[in-house]
């Protein structure tokens, strides 16, 4: 049998690997895991955990670890309600079976909004993943910065990017806005991936007379004149 610390070694272990953090091998389902120990144990797993909590924050690791205590949580929403010391008052009237239920009504223990997930979905930290990829396999292009910061603004707002649409054009670290070179190239590019709508710097507007008009004919092509203009039609609000 492996000690306790043997164990917390692996648990380690199992958190850096990205199949654990990313759900896979579950068919699907939802991963719950439990690591039971001895309740002797209690304040020496809590250490640990902050041992664990604070190697990760000075790593160069790619996740962080957070750490919820579901007793905590539960004595600090009760306190948020001025109802802590009226539930002491309640179990030594009712019992503790009573003021189990009764705490689990209130927290709405059933509902996938109760008030436990709310707490942890409201201090989780917001770290995002922006994954570039080449998928016409023609060299990966270097202005991305307008396309980031729609995309991390799309997942920051949870409003999905309009569908079928390219955004074309970038902005300088002054915010301001720079034209697309070889315009009709890169619609040709926008057109073989599948785009009906291209939004296009104001800037760029000059440069549609050495774009071929059956070309243009494909798309609806929306002009932007500022870094938030493109979020705000990118994101289809008007």
């Amino acid at each position: 049998m492996l000690s306790l610390d043997e164990r917390l070694n692996k648990a380690e272990e199992m958190i850096k690997k990205p199949s654990f953090r990313e759900n896979k091998g579950l068919g699907n389902e939802v991963g719950y895991y439990v690591f039971d120990y001895p309740a002797s144990q209690e304040l020496y797993v809590r250490e640990r955990i902050e041992y664990m909590k604070n190697r990760n924050k000075k790593s160069g690791d790619d996740f962080k670890i957070v750490v919820f205590d579901l007793y905590n949580i539960i004595i600090d929403i009760l306190k948020e309600k001025g109802y802590l010391e009226k539930c002491y008052e309640f179990e030594k009237k009712k019992g503790f079976d009573r003021i189990t239920k009764a705490i689990s009504s209130m927290l709405r223990i059933t509902s996938s909004n109760n008030l436990i997930t709310q707490h942890i979905r409201e201090n989780t930290p917001e770290d995002y993943i922006v994954n570039y990829q080449d998928l016409q396999g023609i060299g990966m292009t270097d202005t991305l910065a307008l396309p980031t910061l729609i995309a991390l603004t799309s997942i920051a707002l949870g409003k999905p990017v309009i569908s079928s649409a390219a955004v074309l054009g970038e902005i300088s670290i002054a915010g301001s806005m720079i034209k697309v070179d070889e315009l009709a190239n890169s619609l040709q590019v926008c057109l073989d991936s599948g785009a009906k709508k291209v939004l296009l710097p104001i800037t760029s507007a000059a440069d549609l007379g050495t774009v071929p008009s059956e070309l243009i004919g494909h798309f609806n092509l929306v002009f932007y004149s500022s870094a938030e203009d493109a979020v705000f039609k990118a994101l289809g609000v008007e």
